[in-house]
Parts: structure tokens; sequence; C-alpha cells
């Protein structure tokens, strides 16, 4: 038998131009993602040391110690802030309460004005008689929320209305009312 020389195809000996820009391509794709990698791994570090110091902070119990204020107010600023906090915290509805369980068809109350500051409440009535106001100042000061610190501060005889009634004021201390 003789021998069969079989030619498979021209063999090149160099690879086209392309496969190379590919394989360019390849590697840089693959130290693009080595590199990213490596910068997630580093944040993802991080972030683990930080939740294990705070987690090691809350089961010690010891607080984060507190920033700076980023401004501070002038203390008029602090001042009026805080008496109109007083102000909306006011308990008008106790207040209200009390002094409304004390009304008569004798006296007409026609000003409450509570001062946060001195706990006081200034009130202005009208009574048809001497002993209408001194009853209504009497029944002020036996309500357990104004005690003893209840004061007729000034009154007057409206000559001028054809009922001749008594004005008057008084101050009385709220500070039991909260």
């Amino acid at each position: 038998m003789k021998a069969l020389r079989i030619e498979f195809g021209s063999l090149r000996r160099h690879p086209p131009w392309w496969s190379f820009v590919l394989f360019v391509l390849g590697v840089a794709a693959c130290v693009s993602g080595i590199w990213r990698f490596g910068v997630a791994s580093e944040q993802l570090a991080a972030v683990r040391a930080a939740a294990a110091q705070e987690t090691a902070r809350m089961v010690s119990g010891r607080p984060r110690k507190p920033s700076e204020p980023v401004f501070t107010l002038p203390p008029d600023q602090v001042k009026a802030i805080n008496k109109a906090i007083d102000a909306l915290n006011f308990p008008w509805n106790d207040l209200f309460g009390k002094v409304e369980s004390l009304r008569s068809r004798d006296v007409a109350l026609l000003a409450l004005e509570p001062d946060g500051a001195t706990q006081t409440v200034r009130m202005v009535a009208e009574a048809r008689d001497a002993a209408s106001m001194l009853a209504f100042v009497e029944r002020l000061g036996a309500q357990g929320a104004f005690g003893s610190g209840v004061l007729l501060v000034k009154h007057e005889l409206n000559s001028q209305d054809p009922d001749r009634p008594y004005r008057f004021e008084v101050i009385a201390r709220w500070g039991d009312v909260r």
C-alpha cells in the first residue's frame, strides 16, 4: 500500500490583526474588573469596621459625644423662644375649666391673661356689687389650683353705667394647674 498524502489546508503563521485587538480588550476588561473589585472590597471593609464600632459603642452603653452646635442663638432670642414654648404648653383647658367652675350670674369675666414667667394669671372681671366681687375672689382662693396666691389688685365702680358694676382685677398663681 502506498502512503497517502493529505493536505489539510495551508497553515498560517500569524493570526489576523483583529484577534490581537480582541486580546488586548479582554485583558483590559479583566484588569478593570479586578481593580473595581479591590475598591469595592475596601469600601465594604470600611463599612463593616464602622458598624462594628457602632455596635461596640451601643453594647458598652457609652453615649456618643455630642457634636458641636452649628449655630447659637443670642440670649434674647432664647428667652423669646422659651416664652413662646411656655405659652404653647400652657394648660389652657385646665385653667378654663377651673375658672368656668367659678362662674356665677353676678360676675362676668372680661379678660384672662396668663404669664408663664411668673406663673400667674391676670383676670379682669365685672361684678354687680361689691359682695359678688369679694365672693368671686374668695371662691377663686378656695380653688385648689390657685391656692392662697389670689390677690385683688384693683377695683373701681363704673358710675357711667346705669347698672353701676364693679370692675376689678385679680392676679392668681397657677402653679398647681398643671
